[in-house]
């Protein structure tokens, strides 16, 4: 956990976009009691289909009154509808962040050697064998954008926070569910 790169100062200023590209500051989301955010490298990516996957069916995360989950890519705002169709996460609240401003802020890995090495090939593999694919690759985001996750009490202090070094490279579903069930 690498909470001396979240930067909370910058992300109070900073926006993001939904389906219907309105954008939301992201100070409205740190005024919530406990808020995880599973940031979607590009929406066509197969882990973090993989990740939605994981995360949007955990029954304990899901139940907690307290706390709110929102998915941040970095796709165009209009490519969200066909992903939460693809994904059957309609109820799910999605967010993109084309600038990606609030990856960097929230301390998210990005680059070419983040992206292509031999991690990343048995990543993909490993995915690909437990039954996930890849999406449409038009308008999804920054593709060597790495995801992550980061979990927030009231006022941005930091409970957890997890960014990826490779593809394929996912915090544990389980470690996210206590952090966030643990606040009481």
């Amino acid at each position: 956990m690498k909470k001396e790169r979240i930067d909370i100062l910058a992300l109070k200023r900073l926006k993001v976009y939904d389906e219907n590209g309105l954008f939301h500051y992201f100070s409205d989301f740190l005024e919530l009691p406990l808020l995880t955010i599973i940031f979607v490298r590009h929406f066509g990516c197969i882990a973090c289909r993989a990740h939605v996957d994981q995360i949007w069916n955990l029954d304990k995360l899901q139940k907690n009154k307290k706390n709110k989950i929102i998915f941040i890519g970095s796709g165009s705002s209009h490519v969200i509808k066909t992903f939460k169709e693809e994904m059957n996460v309609q109820d799910a609240d999605i967010y993109t962040d084309p600038s990606l401003e609030v990856f960097d802020a929230c301390g998210m890995n990005r680059g070419m050697k983040n992206l292509v090495n031999l991690k990343s090939i048995k990543g993909v593999r490993k995915l690909q064998k437990k039954g996930y694919s890849q999406g449409s690759f038009k308008d999804s985001g920054a593709h060597r954008q790495m995801g992550g996750v980061l979990v927030l009490k009231r006022v941005g202090e930091v409970l957890y926070s997890f960014a990826s070094e490779f593809v394929g490279d996912l915090a544990e579903s389980e470690d996210i569910e206590k952090t966030a069930n643990s606040v009481g």
